[in-house]
């Protein structure tokens, strides 16, 4: 039978921009979100977890889509429930998103059979108010695996549904990085006005890093699967690598480890401030990688700062002396989920900062070509720090231009040539 599903979504800003932000887990939002709803007066009630499994169909020509409808085969508790979705009936108020529903238990046999009789998915869509002129042969064209937290959410005028979804995209052997979503569904007739409601969507937005969103699951899987695998992003990276580390004993190393990123840190808000735009920070375990994806003409500043601090800090502790080395490159990454489920970064622009780094010695700060072209070749100053130190063969015999990058006069960066043999003398 036909309902009306009313719902307000939230997309987890972690998934909707390349900045480092991890996502939160349901427990965790779970945990602020009662807090808030104690301060408003809110009744959550206990969580419930499941583990659910979606299929998406459509034709080739995604017309269910094209028509912001969808066809759905979920998988819960070893039973199979075929939902259709007609057009949503507008945004109404506080960004809730209104649509009929059809939703019902089905065999296997027949969901084929159901599939194979496009006319009997027209004739039920029709139901929904929804009139396709052409459909193909239907087919799956995205699986979800969710992980979902949810728990009654009651106000002074109505209770709803709130849940967490915490999912992967699967598709043609690929699968996705992991997004977040919260959804907030009616239970009974929806009520227009709800002030606590509205607090709590506010609240969301502003306090929790959570956007408004119109766009299904499955408009966003075939979105990912339209730019899967070109879903790259120039970045800035910037590698600290502490000299010497491995040989000092476990309580030095904790200690060096600790003053270099304390110095990172403070150079960072002193030259890029307090919206600094860091991808990512990478720690690898005798120093860091830092990640940026704006701004590249200030990464100059901010090395020079770190190694201001730290020699700084060497004059004044000499007890604890760490000595250093700076690989900088500019490259493409692309995203993915760590063991974790959080948001992180891999490709080219990681990995050659880490050989870049690994051709100098204490003070050295090493740039490729490319880091000389985004970071280096912006003013008369700047660029006459970068100094050319030729071609150089690094691990998997990749070729790489290298600059030196210092300044005598400011005690910057070290004027020595590393010691590398030209690609050339290696018969590149």
């Amino acid at each position: 039978m036909a309902t009306v599903e009313s719902e307000m979504k939230f997309s987890s800003r972690a998934n909707t921009q390349l900045k480092f932000t991890p996502l939160v887990s349901g427990k965790d939002l779970f945990l602020k979100l009662r807090t808030l709803c104690d301060l408003l007066e809110i009744t959550l009630g206990a969580e419930r977890s499941e583990t659910i499994n979606d299929e998406y169909y459509d034709d080739d020509s995604s017309a269910l889509l094209k028509s912001n409808c969808l066809l759905r085969r979920r998988t819960l508790s070893g039973k199979h429930l075929i939902t259709l979705k007609g057009q949503l009936s507008g945004i109404g108020a506080m960004g809730r998103l209104d649509r009929m529903e059809d939703e019902f238990e089905c065999s296997d046999e027949d969901f084929r059979r159901m599939l194979a009789d496009t006319v009997l998915v027209k004739d039920r869509m029709r139901s929904l108010g929804v009139y396709l002129s052409a459909l193909g042969p239907l087919r799956k064209r995205i699986a979800v695996k969710n992980d979902r937290l949810s728990a009654d959410l009651t106000t002074d005028v109505r209770q709803y549904s709130l849940c967490h979804d915490s999912f992967h995209y699967f598709a043609e052997g690929w699968h996705s990085e992991k997004f977040g979503e919260v959804e907030v569904e009616r239970i009974g007739e929806f009520i227009e006005v709800d002030a606590k409601l509205e607090k709590l969507r506010k609240a969301l937005t502003e306090l929790l890093g959570y956007a408004p969103s119109t766009e299904s699951k499955v408009k966003k899987g075939i979105e990912w699967i339209s730019r899967r695998g070109r879903d790259l992003h120039t970045v800035h990276s910037v590698g600290f690598d502490i000299v010497g580390f491995s040989k000092e004993p476990a309580e030095t190393q904790k200690e060096m480890i600790q003053t270099l990123n304390h110095s990172v840190k403070k150079a960072i808000l002193s030259i890029r401030g307090v919206e600094s735009g860091i991808v990512l920070y990478l720690p690898t375990g005798d120093g860091m990688i830092l990640v940026f994806e704006d701004r590249p003409h200030l990464v100059i500043a901010v090395v020079r700062e770190v190694q201001q601090k730290i020699r700084r800090h060497n004059e004044q502790s000499p007890r604890l002396r760490i000595l250093f080395r700076t690989g900088l490159h500019s490259g493409p990454v692309f995203r993915y989920s760590d063991v974790n489920g959080n948001p992180n970064v891999a490709g080219n622009g990681i990995n050659l900062v880490q050989r870049v780094m690994a051709a100098g010695e204490e003070w050295h700060i090493l740039a490729s070509h490319e880091a000389f072209e985004c970071m280096g070749n912006i003013d008369p100053d700047t660029k006459r720090t970068f100094h050319s130190v030729g071609t150089h063969k690094a691990k998997h015999g990749v070729a790489i231009e290298l600059f030196n990058v210092y300044d005598e006069g400011l005690n910057f960066g070290n004027p020595a040539a590393p010691s590398i043999v030209p690609a050339a003398a290696q018969g590149l």
